[in-house]
């Protein structure tokens, strides 16, 4: 079975600066939940952007990333970007519209889709996200849990084959956390969960990569990666709350 995304020796710095990302090379399987760990600065972000054509600026002759078996390549790049849908951190990044309705129409509007399919795709991403009646609501008056709960929708909108998600529950009081956490849970999609909130990557993926300065430190089981204190210290990460009174065997 064809991997959902695969990485193969990715490298990228920027400008003249140091290697933002050295060589990385991994799987995601279809459907999996997946977390990216680290400390600020590890090339989280770079490596999410990386993924639907944000960077490189120019796209290399040798391709180094794969989604669904595509090399991403200039001839590729628009149907990627069909296929990658990617939620920002700051929800104000991504809602620009009057309304919830015309923020999350936007994409499958884009991709030609008008009318009763337009609507019936608006209906079904906002049912998803448990926002129904919200169409002719103002995005800049919701709750940042509803905000975020919009850019989810807008995003499932396009019916991406693999979900991006840089810090998701950032700045969530606790029942927007929840909520957001319980809908990621049950999304069948494939999922790529870049976060500081290690007790959510622990509840929500089943296996996490940790960067550090660019570099792929480690990956495997979550709970395993997570309760390691030493290799959590190391990059400026704590064991997370949740596995704190679990003993390794």
């Amino acid at each position: 079975m064809t991997a959902a995304v695969r990485l193969d020796k990715l490298h990228y710095r920027y400008g003249r600066e140091q290697v933002a990302l050295h060589e990385i090379s991994l799987t995601i399987e279809a459907g999996e939940c997946v977390g990216l760990i680290g400390p600020n600065g590890a090339g989280k972000s770079t490596l999410l952007m990386h993924l639907n054509g944000f960077l490189p600026e120019t796209l290399p002759l040798t391709p180094a990333i794969f989604i669904d078996g595509e090399p991403l390549c200039t001839a590729t790049l628009p149907k990627i970007r069909r296929h990658v849908g990617v939620m920002f951190q700051d929800p104000d990044d991504q809602l620009f519209c009057p309304t919830v309705f015309d923020d999350v129409a936007f994409g499958p509007t884009q991709f030609g889709l008008t009318g009763a399919a337009l609507q019936d795709v608006v209906t079904r991403a906002l049912t998803k996200v448990r926002l129904s009646g919200f169409e002719q609501r103002s995005p800049h008056h919701l709750s940042l849990g509803e905000k975020r709960r919009v850019c989810l929708a807008g995003v499932l909108a396009c019916d991406p084959k693999v979900l991006v998600l840089d810090e998701p529950t950032s700045d969530l009081d606790p029942r927007g956390k929840r909520e957001l956490l319980d809908l990621l849970h049950h999304l069948p999609t494939t999922r790529i969960v870049a976060s500081h909130d290690l007790d959510m990557v622990a509840a929500l993926c089943s296996r996490v990569f940790v960067l550090d300065e660019g570099r792929l430190i480690a990956s495997g089981n979550t709970h395993e990666v997570l309760a390691n204190e030493a290799l959590m210290l190391a990059h400026g990460l704590e064991k997370p709350h949740s596995l704190r009174h679990q003993h390794p065997h």
